[in-house]
């Protein structure tokens, strides 16, 4: 019963490389050079070593407290976008056009190569481990929104606004629409190597992309209905960051095509809703959780299920040794 939300450790390492494993992230991929490395990084960041401007990362992990395994993460990304790293997206446009002499008009819709020097935070790096995911507490839900709870704790660590870029839809091949028509012609980069580019400079986007506006009636029909559009497994992440007013933004990732769905921090629904409450922990916990709970501040960071019964919401009684003797938290409903 007990799940635990916490900053990542460097003894994590093994864990969450195991973990990447089972999926295809930029954020967090199965490298373990790579992951080892965020690791530092993210460690300097909870410290306070590395601020928003410098690159700060934040990773967090959830533990199953009975079998002491760490079955997702998460991760937030303090500012995606600087002088030095740009943050890249192509946004979605309409164009009026229309001749008076003919009589007629159309509405195109066009894509603009948009640079970002003074970016967002951005969320991301989800995972939940395959045997965890039919789990009846929906673990989703705990590992993605527990974070924002650390940002209402400490919001100065963060931008004003807060983005989360989706997967795309893929051909049946695996291969990304919008990068085989377009992005490939104008690099001469396969996706996977523009990809692993990426993670080390973005400068190639700049200086080779098209930076006049792009006509999408120009493009295939599979490109354009694709557009902006998530992967079936990707819908429950979407709608669970839709109930915390996430919206789309009618932007796309350069490379995939993916939407990108953004939020003023302020009104993040679980961070306008949160409040001081009193705590309790018990060993008899029934029905659905009703809150997050959570304590501390930087690498001190908790988190957890609450259940609500009258005027306290309760915690798990085997977590109360993570705890310690707090008898008040940062809650919010679910």
């Amino acid at each position: 019963m007990g799940f635990l939300f916490r900053p990542a450790k460097m003894t994590d390492l093994d864990e969450l490389y195991e973990l990447s494993k089972q999926f295809v992230l930029l954020n967090l991929p199965a490298n373990k050079k790579i992951i080892e490395k965020k690791l530092e990084t993210s460690s300097k960041s909870f410290s306070g070593e590395l601020k928003k401007e410098d690159g700060a990362q934040y990773i967090f992990v959830l533990v199953d407290t009975v079998t002491d395994k760490i079955v997702a993460s998460s991760m937030i990304l303090a500012k995606h976008g600087s002088e030095k790293e740009p943050h890249f997206s192509f946004k979605l446009l309409r164009q009026r056009r229309y001749s008076e002499h003919l009589g007629i008009g159309f509405i195109h819709h066009l894509l603009r190569l948009n640079e970002e020097t003074n970016g967002p935070t951005e969320i991301g790096g989800l995972l939940l481990d395959s045997e965890y995911r039919s789990n009846p507490l929906k673990l989703g839900k705990l590992v993605s929104f527990s974070r924002f709870l650390f940002m209402a704790r400490e919001p100065d660590r963060f931008q004003e606004r807060v983005l989360c870029e989706f997967a795309p839809k893929l051909s049946k091949s695996g291969k990304s629409h919008l990068w085989e028509e377009l992005g490939r012609k104008f690099t001469g980069l396969t996706y996977e190597e523009a990809d692993r580019l990426s993670l080390k400079t973005k400068e190639f986007i700049k200086q080779l992309f098209p930076i006049e506006d792009i006509y999408l009636s120009l493009l295939s029909p599979d490109v354009r209905l694709n557009l902006g559009k998530v992967s079936e497994k990707t819908e429950p992440a979407k709608h669970m960051l839709e109930s915390q007013g996430f919206e789309y933004l009618n932007e796309i990732d350069p490379f995939d095509g993916g939407p990108h769905f953004g939020v003023l921090l302020k009104e993040i629904k679980i961070i306008k809703e949160a409040v001081q409450s009193d705590i309790e922990f018990s060993v008899i916990l029934e029905g659905k959780p009703t809150h997050i709970v959570s304590m501390g501040k930087a690498n001190k960071f908790l988190a957890t299920y609450g259940f609500m019964k009258d005027d306290k919401v309760l915690v798990d009684q085997s977590l109360e040794k993570y705890f310690g003797t707090t008898t008040k938290a940062l809650v919010a409903r679910l």
